[in-house]
């Protein structure tokens, strides 16, 4: 049998087919990359930083305070750096990403093994992967975890076992995790299985000396913050869903990419399914780490950027294919070719199709599903993307949120509030205090809980914001409304905006990290924020139907009620989440309406109360219209009659 063909044989004067193929699939990848280049809204939360501390204002949000608002610090560093010569925040991030992702894909095709057909499948499905193309570019993170990965794999793989080549790896791996936290879950079973191999006292010596970048990330961010986590993690971990709510959509999470992705979650599953059957223990310690984060992907509810966290696993698992050999020869390439010739008239917006013109039409139609994942690249690029850009559309003027910052900033605002920040705070400059009702930026909002809705963006959870805030961020000396969070804020700000090395700032910070002040905030009152309240009394003996409120209606039950069904009286057009309440705990709901939208006036519905609630341990009923509050974001199903909610009897059925 002919040995199979490896670069290794390549002569000067012999080009063979696969070669040919690979420069060609290198070259529509650059291709495709230039076509596709784009930046996120969210990128520009980092880009603000970046923006700040390369003008001496420090690695922070708003000048003000130090507070983490990115998760990506050795990116943020990296295109500060960069930005610091360039004095450019566009082309910058853009270049830096197609470099970083372009060297990436070279690394893991040719330095792990090169057989140049497993080559050229590896770039086919990186070709074909929305999600991997769409997050090459965008501003975010992405990119640089890429390379970074391809070395750790090539260390992992192609590196002798020994202590040196364990304190790179490590090394390599805290780098991956101060460029992102969740990396952890992909590089860690692997670097565990390499530390097991060796497992000496140079071994474990080598895998702590590896964590100094980690260590040095979380030392600065301690001192310099205030807290060991990105303040988007206390925004995020405060979102008030349930376990089951954010699994329902980490499950839509993955049923999104299913539709929209044909290649990426199909691909990651081939792969750990041919790991555990013919991989080595190697493969498999890399494969369990796929394995892994697609679960805390479930977990933590998915995001909202459609295919964006699948993006990381493809790769991960694209070197797993070469490092096995799998498709290495001509027949199984063009087996997978034709499959992908197959399955292209059937993928939505196929990304060697996508680019330029073609992405202009797609923009704001059907870029979001019901469950508020959005196609990310296809609503910012007409605005963002590097065709446009390069044909002469100046997105800092056209889109919305740009827009936004530069009228707030010309018409001489001092604070502003948004829900979409990043590109709203970087045009508004430094000078401007940006509140972010997301929590993302603001560290006393990303602490208050989140806002019910009954339609909630993943890793997006609104905050109320409290009466009384942007008059205390212009005038410090002054005071929110509510006495206790007032104080909460005193406590923060100690943090956020005293001396770094005061001996009350570190007294604070660890009473705050314990959570010795939790008590100060009212949960119920900010989760729950201006309810109209009513005893079950006041609503059965009312003679008129009565309003609800935007924000939803508490009705009282003043003693213990029995029954198994309850007949309740809504507006027939309009749909509610009916939440029953132990205190200001949630003990189950019920979705109702609407029951005709033509119809205009109120309908009985009767209806069965939740599994695992009895109506006795009930305290308060609570009716949260859907649509209470229109964000531009957020597609809701409501009816025409949105500004107006109704109810009136409420009676318990035995």
């Amino acid at each position: 049998m002919a040995e199979p063909y490896t670069l290794d044989k390549v002569k000067t004067k012999e080009i063979p087919l696969a070669w040919g193929l690979i420069l060609l699939a290198l070259a529509i990848f650059l291709g495709v990359l230039l076509c596709t280049a784009w930046l996120n809204d969210d990128a520009f939360i980092t880009f603000r930083v970046s923006d700040n501390l390369a003008h001496g204002h420090g690695a922070r949000w708003n000048t003000a305070e130090r507070v983490q608002s990115y998760t990506n610090p050795l990116w943020m560093l990296l295109v500060t750096g960069v930005y610091a010569v360039t004095k450019e925040m566009y082309y910058t991030p853009l270049l830096m990403a197609m470099i970083f992702s372009l060297a990436a894909v070279l690394l893991i095709t040719a330095s792990l093994r090169r057989n140049a057909w497993s080559m050229l499948s590896i770039l086919m499905i990186f070709l074909a992967s929305r999600a991997f193309i769409d997050y090459s570019t965008s501003g975010l993170e992405n990119p640089l975890t890429h390379l970074l990965l391809a070395v750790f794999f090539i260390l992992l793989f192609r590196a002798p076992e020994r202590p040196l080549t364990l304190l790179a790896m490590s090394f390599v791996a805290h780098l991956c995790l101060v460029n992102r936290m969740d990396t952890l879950l992909l590089v860690g079973p692997a670097l565990a299985w390499a530390w097991w191999r060796q497992r000496s006292w140079r071994a474990t010596a080598a895998v702590i000396i590896g964590m100094a970048p980690f260590a040095a990330w979380e030392l600065f961010s301690l001192v310099y913050y205030g807290f060991p986590f990105p303040n988007t993690a206390y925004a995020k971990l405060g979102g008030g869903l349930s376990r089951l709510d954010l699994l329902g959509q980490g499950a839509a999470y993955f049923k999104n990419s299913l539709r929209m992705d044909h290649v990426t979650l199909p691909a990651l599953l081939i792969v750990i399914g041919i790991t555990a059957i013919r991989g080595t223990s190697k493969n498999r310690s890399l494969a369990l780490g796929i394995l892994v984060y697609l679960a805390y992907i479930l977990w933590v509810g998915g995001d909202f950027m459609s295919g964006r966290f699948f993006a990381t696993p493809l790769f991960c698992a694209a070197a797993l294919l070469v490092q096995m050999q799998f498709l290495t020869s001509p027949k199984a390439v063009a087996w997978a070719f034709a499959l992908l010739l197959v399955l292209s008239p059937y993928m939505p917006n196929p990304t060697v199709y996508l680019g330029g013109q073609k992405e202009l039409s797609l923009s704001l139609n059907g870029n979001c599903d019901d469950h508020g994942i959005a196609n990310e690249r296809s609503y910012y690029y007409q605005n963002t993307g590097l065709i446009p850009r390069l044909c002469g559309v100046p997105f800092a003027n056209t889109h919305q949120n740009a827009h936004s910052g530069r009228e707030v900033y010309a018409q001489g605002y001092r604070v502003v509030e948004g829900s979409a920040v990043g590109m709203l705070g970087f045009f508004a400059g430094p000078e401007m205090f940006v509140i972010d009702n997301m929590g993302l930026g603001d560290p006393l909002l990303s602490r208050l809980p989140a806002q019910y809705f009954p339609f909630q963006r993943p890793g997006h959870y609104l905050r109320y914001v409290p009466p009384g805030y942007a008059r205390i961020l212009q005038n410090p000396e002054s005071a929110l409304d509510n006495p206790r969070l007032n104080e909460y804020l005193k406590h923060l700000w100690a943090i956020t905006r005293g001396p770094l090395w005061s001996l009350e700032r570190w007294k604070t910070i660890l009473a705050m990290n314990m959570g010795r002040y939790d008590h100060l905030i009212d949960t119920d009152a900010y989760r729950f924020p201006l309810m109209k309240r009513l005893t079950l009394n006041q609503l059965n003996t009312s003679v008129d139907r009565i309003q609800i409120e935007s924000y939803g209606l508490d009705i009282d039950l003043d003693k213990p009620m029995e029954g198994k069904s309850l007949t309740l009286q809504l507006d027939a057009d309009d749909r509610y989440d009916v939440l029953f309440m132990k205190q200001t705990e949630i003990l189950g709901k019920t979705t109702l309406g609407p029951a005709d939208e033509t119809l205009h006036g109120l309908l009985d519905y009767t209806f069965a109360l939740p599994k695992g609630v009895r109506l006795e341990t009930c305290t308060s009923i609570r009716i949260i219209p859907w649509s209470i509050k229109e964000l531009f974001w957020v597609v809701l199903p409501h009816s025409p009659d949105n500004e107006f909610y109704a109810v009136r009897h409420l009676y318990f059925n035995k």
